[in-house]
């Protein structure tokens, strides 16, 4: 005779919730939508695996502060012993670093690809860190859209994954971003950036979530950028949400005596195609 093993509770499929296209979709435009602003105190932990090898050990274990004004401003500081090691800013189309270190302050244009060996911070770029931490929002009734829904599961957990795919200069579709959404508890939990080519620009995971006044907002976010060869986890100790964060905020003044270094000038490092951000 067979005996019957009963499943423990830790290998039982959770409750999946069930929810339309549309559901999805705003689902995940009211989460781009509750997070206008956003003031993060956290803990960075950069690796990568072609970096000089100082570049790696200056900020691996990195203290500092975020801060996100939808739809593209942010600052970020990076700290050891209270002291700033790096200052980033971006508005979207132009970043500004200045590394104290070095008394240097870069400046150049998100549409440049640039060399890590050129600024003393590797690949790490203001404008990856803003897509990973802020979601944007689903165009809806986009003529130049298509949205698919696929359905997952991996261990206890079941997965909505919605594709967005865009239509490109030759109006032929490619696929622009994947969302996992979990059915559990309506978590946005994964997102995977692509470029016209089909390769992958970022890979990006967001677990712990805690509510913030009202709104679930992960506390450890992980993501990896391939082409560069890096990877960031950023662990968010403290979490402020909509607060009015004024222009001054966003804007970085070089040091008088800090060397310039424009970048926005190199035509090697440029890419004349669509832009990298």
């Amino acid at each position: 005779m067979k005996s019957i093993k009963p499943l423990s509770r830790t290998s039982v499929p959770l409750p999946a919730q069930t929810a339309s296209k549309d559901e999805l979709i705003g689902l995940v435009n009211e989460s781009a939508k509750s997070t206008r602003t956003l003031s993060l105190t956290v803990l960075f932990n950069l690796s990568a695996a072609s970096a000089r090898r100082d570049q790696i050990e200056n900020y691996r274990e990195t203290k500092g502060f975020i801060l996100i004004r939808t739809p593209s401003s942010i600052r970020i500081i990076g700290q050891a012993f209270n002291i700033n090691v790096f200052d980033m800013v971006s508005d979207g189309k132009e970043t500004s670093i200045f590394v104290p270190s070095k008394n240097k302050f870069y400046h150049f244009l998100n549409s440049q690809k640039l060399e890590q060996a050129k600024i003393s911070v590797g690949n790490l770029r203001p404008q990856h860190v803003l897509n990973a931490l802020a979601v944007e929002a689903i165009p809806q009734d986009s003529p130049d859209q298509v949205l698919i829904i696929e359905q997952d599961q991996e261990g206890r957990h079941s997965y909505y994954i919605l594709d967005v795919l865009k239509k490109n200069l030759k109006h032929s579709l490619f696929l622009e971003r994947k969302i996992w959404i979990d059915r559990f508890d309506m978590n946005i939990v994964r997102q995977k950036f692509f470029d016209p080519d089909g390769k992958l620009d970022s890979d990006v995971s967001y677990s712990k979530f805690k509510e913030v006044g009202g709104v679930p907002y992960p506390t450890e976010i992980e993501f990896r950028r391939p082409i560069e060869d890096y990877s960031l986890q950023i662990k968010v100790n403290k979490v402020k949400m909509n607060e009015v964060l004024t222009d001054d905020k966003f804007v970085l003044n070089r040091p008088q005596d800090a060397e310039f270094v424009d970048l926005s000038k190199d035509t090697k490092a440029s890419t004349p195609s669509q832009p990298v951000f």
